[in-house]
């Protein structure tokens, strides 16, 4: 049913809302959150008092020690990751990119390349890969500003 949902909502402007609903029991309790999907997911109850397994220490670091991290945050970011590896000497490390864009009005389709990869820089599963940019629609396009730029 949740799937459902989920595609149905996709490439809409509910999708963003429905993202943000899915996000604030995290943001009203990380524990009990956290504590409900590692239920879901792997069929046990978390440790949270003297945690054994790696799933559950990442768990633990998740909730007390990732969000007052700066390094995390700067490290989650794909674009300021790059600054960090430059400050350490490893800049060889990032993954290059061609550009930025802060709007979507910035978007230039003639200055990529014929393939690349459309994405936001602090989040995951907002990705477009391109394989050919003559194949590209504007409807697509859209979609992904609306994800993206909302």
């Amino acid at each position: 049913m949740i799937n459902s949902i989920k595609q149905m909502l996709r490439g809409t402007p509910l999708y963003v809302l429905y993202k943000n609903l899915q996000a604030t029991p995290f943001q009203i309790s990380p524990k009990h959150f956290i504590s409900n999907k590692y239920k879901q997911f792997y069929d046990t109850e978390m440790n949270f008092s003297t945690p054994q397994k790696l799933s559950e220490k990442m768990q633990l670091l998740k909730i007390y020690y990732y969000p007052n991290s700066k390094k995390v945050a700067q490290a989650t970011d794909k674009y300021k990751l790059h600054t960090f590896l430059q400050e350490k000497g490893l800049e060889h490390l990032a993954v290059p990119y061609l550009q930025i864009y802060n709007k979507p009005d910035d978007f230039d389709m003639s200055r990529l390349p014929g393939e690349f990869v459309l994405k936001k820089t602090n989040a995951s599963g907002l990705n477009l890969i391109v394989k050919d940019k003559n194949k590209i629609t504007e409807k697509k396009l859209k979609e992904i500003e609306i994800l993206v730029y909302i």
